[in-house]
């Protein structure tokens, strides 16, 4: 499938999404998502509304993503420079004023310049409403512990079948079931605009867009 048949269909996945988003009748609430994979633009695109997060076609690691939720406040003034990853999209190296270090990927960027330029412009736009989520394959030591800290009131981890996420009170917490190889966040069918992540028992449009 070519490119351009595809992105018609992509097009025509979303209208169908932004439809179903209307039904809802949820009036959405400004909110900056700051998510650690790609859900995040996803959801502003289903609601049809701004990014008012720089956590756009871009992803982290999970210990990352938690260093990145806790020092939002200072990433205007860190430092963002290149880092020569080896991977076939620009990587970012941000680097705080204490010293700290985190990895961002910039997978849906052709060139570090436009990637950076944009994380910068979007991060300019985040409000106080900010609800952050978590996307891990397989836990690493400490990284709930960390989740658990942030000081959101909106906090949602998810995982594959490979993760282990337990139930707490300090957050919201699903786990897709799905045998297929396919990105969770691929479309099902173009046809019908269902995503694979839609397969689970939570209504994440409320959790995210309503009070």
């Amino acid at each position: 499938m070519s490119n351009i048949i595809k992105n018609k269909f992509r097009q025509f996945a979303l209208k169908k999404r932004q439809r179903k988003f209307r039904k809802l009748n949820i009036v959405p609430e400004k909110v900056s998502i700051l998510a650690s994979n790609c859900w995040g633009g996803q959801l502003y695109h289903d609601a049809n509304m701004m990014f008012l997060s720089p956590t756009i076609n871009l992803t982290f690691e999970p210990n990352d993503f938690l260093t990145f939720v806790d020092k939002i406040g200072e990433i205007q003034t860190a430092s963002i420079i290149e880092k020569n990853d080896n991977k076939p999209y620009p990587v970012g190296l941000i680097t705080y004023s204490d010293g700290t270090q985190i990895t961002i990927y910039f997978v849906h960027y052709k060139t570090f310049k436009e990637a950076k330029d944009v994380f910068l412009k979007r991060s300019k736009r985040i409000c106080k409403n900010i609800v952050a989520i978590l996307m891990v394959n397989k836990l690493e030591a400490g990284v709930v512990e960390k989740f658990k800290m942030i000081p959101y009131k909106k906090k949602c981890i998810y995982g594959t079948t490979n993760c282990d996420v337990r139930n707490d009170k300090d957050f919201i917490k699903f786990e897709l079931i799905t045998k297929s190889k396919k990105d969770i966040l691929s479309f099902k069918s173009y046809l019908t605009g269902e995503r694979l992540i839609d397969s689970v028992d939570f209504d994440y449009y409320r959790f995210v867009f309503a009070d």
